[in-house]
């Protein structure tokens, strides 16, 4: 979509001297008196029509005065200006019109026509009523800032004449401030503005959209609702979507007083959050403490959580538990498997038309994790069989560093890639393993895993190294794979090489997965500094879009369309810190990304762009959060194929509330943005 200031109207009300005003198309031959036409509308009449000086212009009578609406580049009609007892003078044209575009800048001006032969004609120059302000709103915004050129002899007049805004002081200067309300989608912003001496005026108008709604308090249950205050730097807010009236969250609640975490949920009915009667307020037991947690939902509404958890910091387990839309019942949280650490992630995926869920994990003792997936059914409460995707290895990476990572489409068929030591060289190494319908691929009776690129380690001509490593943890957990509806995949990664006599260091790399079948590696992009972080998607013709942020850079922006060069960096922000994440949908191909913007607000607003796959191109940034709430931690979103967009996000509130201290003293919201 496109996001921006757009003009609505521009028109003139010009100072006719005893002539007649035609509307552009065809001039109109002056009477005693004359209006001006509809900018660039025919005039209702021609010279045929016209009657004797004296008794008044049949042309373009009957659209005296009316402004030119404009979406884009739209020129004024034309006004003649003649002088009294006229029976043919051609009025020359003043050019009244604007552009709307991406900036919201309104374009108004002209020159004004020479009067006609009979007559003493005076000139009339409309002066600029240009409106320049924000790009985009948000709700609850104020003082946000809207100016005209200024300059002497003039006057100006402000309205808000649609919309959600209110002007904030007085209305007749060359600026104003307005405040946004806290409902609708636009604040439409009216400017006059009128030459003192000529009485010559122009009129702009623009029409500031608001992308996204109010944001809704996610993390809150009961009635009256009781908010619950969610653990600082935590990536929390996983959430899973079949449409907009079923939407379940999960999120990390702190226990007061101590470091540790509880479990807990919430549901979108598409009216309101609200768990389901007789819910648990957490899915985990309360003696023990929880890291990481997922959550997904199947066409039904049903919806299955995995967590890792701990009662003593020494024993990790796996757990699955899950909600019955059917008859409203819970069933028994279940261990699924072990974890190495505290900072192993667990992943989950779930079968939209039956049901059956897959959870992946890392497990085993050190020098010994391997990958595992199993499967949970939901109607029956029923684990499938532990599946280690090796019988034994000597890979040494815990699972923190292994990142396993699980992304299937709704049917359950997808990947999951991680990496580990390669056998052979003892190098880092990524693998992916394809699974179809919820059961990983084999070949000769062991599963067909397949490694996607090895470590050299030279450091110098690296394709893969040390530095491809990205690692998890509780506040950061980013992807290794991305999926398509159509079962397309890609992963991405960088290397590093720090002995290269080259300036760009760096380099940024994709491998495809299209129609059954790996692609080669491709460079994205290469640069001086290391990638610090990267977030990326695939569509089902194979198009992949990637958001990249370094460290001291800011983020940057690249999409690679199947068959083409990937494309030149777009910079969106610069700033010291932050993780990407985006979502594309990839059936429509829309999708967008997201980034905390210090450069607006100490607190980092949460910026968003929408992508568009026909242009390849991206919207101006919009503001999704409270500026000044904001808690500079990321997002989870989703876009469906209209390119509505539902995000999750946490707002920090000061001073600390009662029921909020140090580790927890955010809430989670949620939006809609498009």
């Amino acid at each position: 979509m496109q996001v921006g200031p757009e003009l609505e109207e521009a028109g003139t009300a010009g100072a006719d001297q005893g002539g007649a005003s035609a509307g552009a198309g065809r001039p109109s031959i002056a009477g005693s008196s004359g209006r001006a036409a509809t900018a660039g509308s025919a005039a209702e009449g021609g010279a045929e029509d016209a009657g004797a000086a004296g008794s008044g212009a049949v042309a373009g009578d009957e659209q005296a005065g009316a402004a030119n609406r404009a979406g884009a580049n739209s020129t004024a009609g034309s006004a003649g200006l003649a002088g009294l007892g006229a029976t043919g003078g051609v009025g020359g044209t003043v050019g009244v019109g604007g552009v709307g575009g991406v900036g919201g800048t309104v374009g108004v001006g002209g020159s004004a026509g020479v009067a006609g032969s009979a007559g003493g004609g005076q000139t009339c120059t409309a002066p600029s009523s240009t409106i320049t302000t924000a790009a985009t709103a948000v709700h609850g915004d104020s003082l946000v800032a809207a100016t005209v050129p200024a300059k002497t002899g003039l006057t100006y007049a402000w309205a808000m004449i649609g919309g959600s805004g209110t002007i904030n002081g007085a209305t007749n200067k060359d600026s104003v401030a307005f405040d946004v309300g806290a409902t609708g989608t636009e604040v439409v912003l009216q400017a006059t503005v009128t030459n003192t001496l000529t009485a010559c005026s122009s009129m702009s108008v623009v029409r500031v959209p608001i992308p996204c709604q109010p944001p809704i308090l996610v993390s809150a249950d009961g009635q009256p609702s009781i908010p619950h205050y969610v653990i600082g730097n935590e990536d929390t807010g996983q959430f899973d979507m079949t449409s907009s009236s079923n939407i379940w969250a999960s999120y990390i609640v702190g226990k007061n007083g101590t470091a540790s975490a509880d479990a807990q949920f919430n549901h979108f009915n598409g009216t309101a959050w609200s768990k389901p009667s007789g819910s648990p307020q957490s899915v985990n037991d309360s003696a023990t403490h929880v890291l990481f947690f997922k959550v997904a939902t199947d066409s039904a509404g049903d919806a299955v959580f995995a967590w890792t958890q701990t009662a003593d910091d020494n024993n990790y387990s796996v757990m699955v538990s899950a909600y019955r839309v059917s008859d409203g019942s819970w069933s028994t949280p279940q261990q699924v498997g072990t974890v190495f650490n505290h900072q192993t992630p667990v992943d989950l995926k779930i079968n939209r038309a039956t049901g059956t869920a897959l959870i992946a994990w890392a497990g085993g003792p050190y020098n010994n994790v391997i990958a595992h997936v199993r499967s949970f059914t939901v109607s029956t409460g029923a684990l499938g069989a532990d599946l280690a995707l090796r019988p034994s290895t000597t890979n040494i990476y815990t699972g923190d560093s292994m990142g396993l990572y699980l992304e299937t489409n709704d049917s359950l068929t997808g990947f999951a890639a991680w990496i580990e030591q390669d056998s052979s060289t003892n190098l880092q190494a990524l693998y992916a393993l394809h699974i179809t319908n919820g059961a990983p691929d084999t070949v000769a009776s062991a599963y067909d895993i397949k490694q996607l690129v090895v470590g050299t380690n030279n450091y110098t001509t690296d394709v893969f190294n040390q530095y491809s490593v990205r690692g998890v943890s509780e506040d950061r957990e980013p992807r290794v794979i991305a999926v398509s509806a159509n079962g397309n995949a890609a992963v991405e990664w960088s290397a590093f090489n720090g002995s290269s006599t080259s300036a760009n260091k760096a380099q940024l790399y994709v491998r495809r997965y299209v129609a059954g079948v790996w692609s080669v590696t491709e460079l994205v992009a290469s640069q001086t500094p290391s990638f610090s972080a990267f977030d990326w998607g695939i569509d089902n013709a194979g198009n992949v879009i990637t958001e990249v942020w370094t460290n001291g850079v800011g983020d940057d922006f690249y999409s690679g369309v199947l068959g083409s060069p990937w494309s030149t960096v777009k910079h969106l922000t610069t700033y010291n810190g932050g993780t990407t994440r985006l979502s594309l949908d990839s059936v429509s191909g829309k999708g967008m990304i997201t980034f905390r913007d210090p450069t607006l607000s100490a607190r980092a607003p949460l910026r968003g762009l929408f992508y568009d796959p026909v242009t390849h191109s991206l919207s101006p940034a919009f503001t999704m959060d409270d500026p000044k709430q904001s808690d500079g931690e990321i997002a989870h979103l989703h876009v469906d194929g209209s390119g509505l967009a539902t995000v999750l996000f946490t707002q920090i509130i000061s001073p600390l509330p009662i029921g909020a201290n140090s580790i927890n003293s955010s809430l989670l919201y949620s939006t809609t943005c498009k």
